[in-house]
């Protein structure tokens, strides 16, 4: 699990969608939307903070090589690259490392329709929800 602090703002934003967000993910097994397990506010002190719960995209069977955090901008989205022994690099990379990698990403052609039609369908939601353009 990962643990977020959100503000009060988001908070609010994020209750107002999940209806819709609960639906979505209940009927899409599939998404590459990160689940959403709990919203909390903890307070202590009379400060409050908000923090929501969410599954690790990271906990998968089969070994990460490389990392990215992708936001779509190239405006500082490049990492302090570090090299291992073997030459290959380390850590997370952004948006413009991938660039300057110049890897693509293979895949067979069932698997990379089934991925662009999930990512069509996930930018619909968030798109409707006002979350995205």
């Amino acid at each position: 699990y990962i643990l977020k602090t959100i503000t009060r703002a988001e908070q609010k934003v994020l209750l107002r969608i999940l209806p819709r967000y609960y639906e979505y993910m209940r009927c899409s097994p599939r998404t590459l939307i990160s689940r959403l397990h709990g919203c909390y506010c903890l307070t202590m002190h009379g400060q409050s903070r908000y923090f929501i719960v969410m599954g690790s995209l990271w906990h998968q069977a089969a070994p990460i090589h490389l990392k990215y955090d992708l936001k779509g901008s190239s405006l500082d989205r490049r990492a302090n690259s570090r090299t291992s022994t073997n030459g290959r690099r380390t850590g997370l990379m952004l948006d413009l490392d991938h660039v300057d990698v110049q890897r693509k990403l293979q895949l067979p052609p069932s698997v990379s329709l089934a991925l662009r039609a999930q990512c069509g369908a996930d930018v619909g939601l968030l798109r409707d929800l006002g979350l995205m353009d």
